[in-house]
């Protein structure tokens, strides 16, 4: 349960107002002051004292304490807050406790007297946490399944990580690598036996020479990819080398010695490394080769040496040993080592790169009086994970207005924050309800929930879902059929707040506000009305990249007014304040909104070749890999965006 004992001389002093019989005024909740009806008759005036349109630190559903004033007492006298009735003490407060949900709380409290109710709104927002200036990490991730890592086919077009390494050796890398077979500093020399007999014959090599020239692939390469923990598993195939080769003076115990010049075919290598993956101390995204595991060619064919002494060919021993030579040579794993670092490097620049373009720098975003209100963007890594189920880029994201802004706690944000998606295939991102509030405060800061709005911008749909008490049984509203203020004036002491809903759909939630309406009717001679509630949206799937509404439901509303209404003129005010709860939640939803903050990696152009320069990847200039074809869907504080991976150009 929250209380606050540090606002105890506020209450109090709030109390000796409302009982003085002076004209207290209305506060910013939309507090109400004593009242005389069009009958004559006195009502009660009642007054939220605390929290009031403050940020409160709870958990979902803790209890928060809600404290009221009223200005007359009676023994009839009755006081509800959130349809909980609460005693008045002698001095005229009244408390009750109601369970707090995620965002803003709106609570109607209402106070009875001589046949008469008059009410007030208690808005407050509730989150475990709050964030203040700088990026709001994790509130964006990024998914590589390992569908994405390595989709298994060809590299014509680009749907995998791995595309991009097939393509590097499809351009000729292991050939580059190829004369490094044979870069020997000093050549091997048989293990000696002592005074035992060895097993296998020994022998001694006195040099091999190579023509680099000469060396060729003669055969296409393959590669795969594959997410282990904390690394990915590179294996490069290389179906066939041919060496053209000089060996000098081989001595064996028996056959002395002997020499030959030919092409030796190296069939079937395989090269085997782990690159680790890594969130760095520039705050980058890394990739590192980590070991290689294994070099080895299935086959080693020397058939084709000519052999330059009387024997036709040497011993078995001899040829044995000469295959050992290249099976295990430091050539090989030089060649492995060469071939694994100039992927890896490749792979690094591409998850370097890492980044946010759907969203520019600096974005102008529209307010609910229409006006422009300017916010910066930026995002940058705060995690990478590799699992062998796929590889997770966390993002921070920090948004802040331009210019001078309203303080306040910050911006309220879930305790979890980090949650990959689910996605069975492809690329799964994840946008943080967080990062969406982060938006939603900097409009509010900026008065982009304040101003003055012009009565025909208040528009919505031929009809409207709203909740039952405020339009009827139906819990239709036809905004045609309804008579609505010439002059609206709206100012909002808080920031709307945005939450899922366990069925899928996008919640915001708004209150602290306040609307200063005139025109004929309910509002002649000027009304102020304190308005909070909550608004449902669902959302068109099939967008990928932007929060568009389906549809949009008033499921809650409540809201009181100065000077009071009758019941009538309640009923006749309800319906136009759900049609101004639907324009605010789309102009929310839809206008201040900019696209979903959705990450890309830019693939490089040219990669240098360990010891061999600069190599082209095939690839064109300003060519990005992101999320194609995408789908929207809702989970739990957050929404969700996948699809397939897929080329695209960099956002100008």
């Amino acid at each position: 349960m929250r209380v606050f004992p540090f606002f105890a001389d506020l209450a109090i002093a709030v109390l000796l107002v409302a009982c003085s019989g002076s004209d207290p005024g209305t506060d910013v909740d939309g507090g109400t002051d004593a009242a005389t009806l069009p009958d004559g008759s006195a009502s009660p005036a009642i007054r939220c004292v605390l929290p009031g349109p403050t940020m409160v630190q709870a958990e979902e559903g803790e209890m928060v304490r809600v404290t009221v004033a009223v200005a007359q007492l009676g023994d009839d006298l009755r006081v509800t807050i959130a349809g909980i009735e609460a005693a008045v003490d002698g001095v005229g407060l009244a408390e009750a406790e109601v369970p707090a949900h995620f965002g803003v709380n709106s609570v109607e409290v209402t106070a009875e007297f001589g046949g008469q109710v008059r009410r007030d709104v208690c808005s407050f927002i509730a989150a475990p946490a709050f964030h203040g200036e700088g990026a709001l990490a994790d509130a964006v991730t990024m998914r590589w399944t390992p569908d994405a890592i390595d989709d298994g086919d060809g590299a014509a077009t680009l749907g995998s990580l791995d595309d991009t390494v097939q393509r590097v050796l499809d351009v000729g890398l292991l050939s580059r690598l190829a004369p490094r077979f044979l870069n020997i500093d000093e050549p091997p020399i048989a293990a000696s036996c002592g005074e035992e007999p060895c097993p296998v014959p020994e022998f001694e090599i006195n040099g091999f020479t190579y023509r680099p020239d000469t060396t060729t692939l003669v055969e296409p390469t393959g590669s795969s990819l594959s997410p282990i923990d904390d690394a990915m598993r590179f294996v490069g195939d290389g179906a066939a080398v041919e060496l053209e080769i000089t060996a000098l003076a081989l001595y064996t115990r028996d056959d002395g010695a002997w020499s030959g010049t030919g092409r030796v075919r190296l069939s079937d290598i395989e090269v085997v490394a782990n690159l680790a993956t890594s969130l760095g101390i520039d705050g980058k995204a890394h990739v590192t080769l980590a070991e290689v595991v294994s070099v080895q060619p299935g086959t080693v064919d020397i058939s084709g040496m000519i052999w330059d002494r009387p024997m036709d060919v040497p011993s078995a021993g001899a040829l044995a040993f000469v295959d050992g030579f290249f099976r295990n040579s430091a050539g090989l794993t030089d060649v492995g080592e060469a071939l694994s670092e100039t992927i890896g490097t490749m792979l690094d620049e591409l998850v370097g790169s890492l980044e946010v373009d759907t969203v520019p720098s600096t974005l102008s975003v529209r307010g609910l009086g229409g006006t422009t209100v300017e916010l910066t963007f930026s995002a940058s890594p705060t995690r990478v994970q590799t699992t062998p189920d796929g590889i997770v880029f966390g993002l921070g994201t920090d948004i802040a207005p331009v210019g001078d802004a309203v303080r306040s706690r910050g911006v309220p944000v879930h305790q979890t924050r980090f949650a990959p998606s689910a996605a069975a295939a492809g690329i799964g991102n994840s946008v943080s309800v967080d990062s969406i509030n982060q938006i939603l405060h900097g409009v509010w800061s900026q008065g982009g929930t304040s101003g003055i709005v012009g009565p025909s911008m208040i528009v919505g749909p031929s009809m409207i879902v709203g909740p039952s008490m405020i339009v009827g049984p139906s819990m239709i509203v036809g905004p045609s059929m309804i008579v609505g203020p010439s002059d609206i004036d709206v100012q909002s002491a808080l920031p709307p707040v945005v939450d899922t809903t366990a069925d899928g759909d996008l919640a915001l939630s708004f209150g602290a506000m306040t609307l200063s309406l005139d025109g004929a009717g309910p509002y002649e001679g000027g009304v102020r009305i304190a308005l909070g509630g909550r608004a449902v949206a669902s959302l068109d799937a099939s967008t990928g990249t932007e929060v568009s509404p389906s549809s949009i439901a008033i499921s809650e509303l409540v809201f009181s007014s100065d000077p009071p209404m009758t019941e009538e003129q309640r009923a006749e005010v309800g319906p136009w304040l759900v049609v101004f709860a639907h324009h605010l939640a789309s102009t929310m939803l839809s206008d201040a909104l900019p696209s979903l903050a959705l990450p890309t990696v830019a693939v490089p152009t040219v990669v240098n070749a360990v010891g061999s320069g600069p190599l082209s990847t095939a690839t064109a200039e300003g060519t990005r890999l992101g999320t194609g074809a995408p789908s929207l869907a809702v989970t739990e504080g957050h929404i969700e965006s996948t699809g397939v991976v897929a080329e695209m150009l960099a956002t100008p």
